[in-house]
């Protein structure tokens, strides 16, 4: 099953709000490509700056000489027009700050590889998976958001281990619809998109 066929069985606000996400991803995919000169261009000159500013501090030892020398020899980045501004990033906006009231402001992604201050406690997400009613879609969420959230807290690495959804996981078996992960994912707090990813695969396009 793909991302898209799972979004379209979901019930609606979430169906529509996966779709809009979706399609803001894709394009941003889309721009990014287009964008590589640009980009590419704008990273050569950020390293040419940045080796000039290191040569200007180390050859003029007046701080403020240097910087005014800086500011007349340094190359100007190509900024985005305003004809390629990008309308979708409303959208990824918003599903950067969803995932970010669950794995923390320093995640990039729906999950974080470094324990974040201001992630979703897991006496939070044992009261949320508790709440699952059916007891097999319950321990199938329990794995997924072990794996999202509590993997990362590994005694390997001295973290403290977060224990507080074994119980739901020994009561694992196969067999769960899709539909009903993704409904249950979503009611736990996972933004609707991801729902959908996580039960496909991972990324639709990216």
């Amino acid at each position: 099953m793909s991302p898209l066929e799972l979004i379209n069985q979901l019930d609606e606000p979430d169906r529509t709000i996966a779709l809009e996400t979706l399609e803001a991803v894709n394009l941003r995919f889309e721009f990014s490509l287009k964008d590589r000169p640009r980009s590419a261009r704008n990273t050569k000159i950020r390293k040419q700056n940045a080796k000039l500013k290191t040569r200007l501090y180390s050859e003029i030892r007046v701080p403020e000489e240097a910087r005014q020398q800086y500011i007349l020899q340094r190359k100007e980045t190509q900024k985005i027009s305003p004809i390629g501004k990008r309308p979708f990033m409303a959208c990824i906006d918003k599903l950067v700050k969803h995932r970010s009231r669950l794995s923390g402001s320093g995640g990039k992604g729906l999950t974080s590889y470094i324990v974040q201050k201001d992630a979703r406690s897991p006496d939070k997400w044992q009261r949320v998976v508790a709440a699952v009613r059916n007891r097999t879609v319950r321990a199938q969420v329990a794995c997924l958001v072990w794996w999202d959230f509590f993997a990362i807290r590994t005694r390997d690495e001295g973290n403290e281990y977060w224990a507080h959804l074994d119980e739901f996981i020994d009561d694992w078996e196969p067999g769960v619809p899709p539909k009903d992960l993704a409904h249950a994912l979503i009611n736990c707090g996972y933004h609707p998109y991801d729902a959908a990813l996580r039960l496909t695969g991972g990324e639709a396009n990216r």
